[in-house]
């Protein structure tokens, strides 16, 4: 039995050419559109609903190809619009995990923006295989410099980024305590935030909770 978002979408494939002739730049334009409103509205989607979009609408001459990550926009929009169905239909057609992440936890997402021990990092790219995103610091901008001149790449798994949620869950506890009244960890940071630039300040925070915890 066909989900509401295939039935949706069967309209315009079948549909598109009944009045005004053939047109497959119209076509494609058109189901490029429908998906992004059944993903934008909210419509729920079936697990297998993106794996049968791609194997029988010709998806991949519409759907924006970026070498081997066709198809990343429609994730984002799933992500932004909290249209969680979509986004795990997605995982599923691309046979590859979530890169979940943070306090809460949320979806990372090709040009996603996020704090990765204490650098401010934008997802690039998504590996072939879906085993790791790439994620890049950059270079502050100078005159007559390049903006985007990376500084370090990093390879995040799945599980790199659990095991980071788990420890910033443990850096929040030291927060916590601060905000409590525990004395001893609300002078250790003071002094932290007194002592060292921001990136050392951080980075030596770090280590007093791994020593705490």
């Amino acid at each position: 039995m066909e989900s509401p978002v295939i039935k949706f979408m069967s309209l315009i494939y079948h549909r598109s050419w009944e009045s005004g002739g053939e047109s497959y730049r119209r076509l494609n334009s058109g189901l490029n559109y429908a998906l992004s409103a059944a993903i934008s509205t909210g419509m729920k989607f079936d697990r297998d609903d993106f794996d049968y979009i791609t194997k029988y609408f010709g998806f991949y001459h519409w759907c924006g190809q970026d070498r081997h990550m066709s198809g990343e926009r429609y994730y984002q929009t799933a992500i932004e619009s909290g249209n969680i169905s979509a986004a795990i239909s997605f995982e599923r057609a691309m046979k590859r995990k979530a890169f979940l992440y943070g306090i809460p936890k949320k979806r990372l997402y090709v040009y996603a923006r996020f704090t990765w021990k204490s650098e401010q990092v934008k997802a690039t790219s998504i590996s072939e295989d879906g085993i790791y995103l790439i994620a890049c610091s950059y270079h502050p901008r100078e005159k007559h410099t390049d903006p985007n001149k990376v500084k370090k790449t990093y390879r995040l798994t799945p599980k790199d980024l659990i095991a980071e949620t788990k420890y910033l869950k443990k850096l929040s506890a030291v927060y916590k305590y601060c905000k409590t009244g525990s004395t001893f960890i609300n002078w250790v940071v003071r002094l932290c935030e007194a002592s060292w630039p921001k990136e050392d300040r951080d980075a030596t925070v770090r280590r007093i909770t791994e020593m705490l915890f």
